[in-house]
């Protein structure tokens, strides 16, 4: 492994591992969302929404400035959030072919 799949692999762990301790809290951090600039949604890594043409950011959009180029997300089943993974996209798989 990559440091930076190591370093993603280690977020997740460590979200996983809190989100067991307080599901409640963790889903409420990672459900929320704040507004943020155009400058910042195009000029940094952050992961950045939009929303009625509002630029939003939340906890993972942080998160995944911190670990790139690697990219973590949050499964949900149903409203619930259920657990942390390291996303790995379809065309990186392809590329690996």
């Amino acid at each position: 492994m990559t440091p930076e799949k190591q370093n993603a692999q280690h977020v997740v762990d460590t979200l996983n591992s809190l989100l067991e301790v307080d599901p409640g809290a963790i889903a409420s951090l990672v459900d929320y969302r704040v507004s943020c600039s155009e400058e910042f949604a195009r000029d940094t890594s952050a992961m950045v929404g939009i929303c009625d043409g509002v630029f939003l950011v939340g906890m993972i959009g942080i998160i995944n400035a911190l670990i790139a180029p690697e990219v973590i997300a949050a499964i949900y089943e149903g409203k619930e959030l259920t657990s942390f993974t390291v996303f790995v996209s379809n065309t990186k798989k392809e590329e690996g072919l």
